[in-house]
């Protein structure tokens, strides 16, 4: 029986990929090993017309697929190198990914990471995991652990993210003026900076809005401590080692959970 699946993931790489499907069709065991066809299925794949496998009128199907990675990864796409979007079609991201049935998004940001440490491109590896990171987090499904009552934790649509100095400050360069991208990029620093990544709410069908946003110390060591749980003893030593009275953290702390950044595990029993 034919797995259409596999056949359809297998034509589809054939089709983004004319120098696979010419590997394919001229036999190459490699590439023929990796579509992962039945015999029955490669004998249908071998009698194909390659000129109606290759149809793809004005790359429409290229160029949809190159738009919609842009639209998520438009800050790699302006800082790195001008083939960055279409060499991510004979890439080995692409074709495992498609292979697997994995998320395309985030093969190619695995794949732009590569690039940019071959290439030694700083800036892109840091653009390429602010990006990934945001990709992931637009499609972050499931219902949540249920934290213990009277413990505090990082909400579902929150995520913590360590980036080079300068990152955000380059990222927002290249949103207000993205013709920057051809220009040498901005040295990043030597530090770090600590980044809150923040889903704003959307429909179910929909990928929503992610917000980054650079973190204070203090903050940031506090957002850190809420991904394991904080209950009330962990945020009193907290505040103490902050320099803050506990009524301080605590009316902060309510800020951040009505902004949707940190959740309450229920009701506090009862002292």
């Amino acid at each position: 029986m034919t797995d259409h699946r596999r056949l359809q993931r297998a034509l589809f790489r054939m089709q983004m990929d004319p120098s696979f499907a010419q590997r394919v069709r001229a036999g190459d065991e490699a590439a023929t090993m990796s579509l992962e066809l039945a015999p029955p299925d490669k004998a249908l794949l071998s009698a194909l017309d390659p000129a109606a496998l290759a149809a793809d009128a004005r790359d429409q199907r290229k160029l949809q697929l190159q738009g919609n990675l842009q639209g998520e990864y438009g800050l790699c796409a302006a800082a790195g190198p001008a083939d960055l979007l279409a060499r991510f079609l004979s890439a080995p991201e692409f074709h495992r990914a498609v292979a697997r049935d994995e998320l395309l998004p985030a093969a190619f940001g695995a794949y732009a990471a590569r690039r940019a440490e071959e290439e030694r491109r700083a800036p892109l590896a840091a653009l390429a995991a602010l990006e990934h990171a945001m990709v992931l987090l637009r499609r972050r499904r499931g219902a949540p652990e249920p934290a213990p009552a009277g413990e505090l934790r990082l909400a579902p649509r929150a995520a913590l993210l360590s980036l080079p100095e300068g990152t955000l400050a380059f990222a927002a360069l290249l949103r207000d003026a993205p013709d920057l991208g051809g220009a040498p990029a901005p040295a990043l620093g030597p530090g770090s900076e600590r980044v809150l990544l923040l889903a704003a709410e959307a429909p179910v069908h929909a990928l929503p809005d992610v917000r980054p946003e650079r973190l204070t110390e203090p903050v940031a060591r506090l957002l850190e401590r809420a991904q394991a749980g904080l209950d009330g003893a962990a945020r009193r030593a907290l505040a103490a080692e902050l320099g803050a009275s506990e009524q301080e953290l605590e009316a902060f702390v309510e800020t951040l959970v009505e902004d949707g950044v940190l959740a309450r595990g229920g009701p506090a029993p009862a002292r």
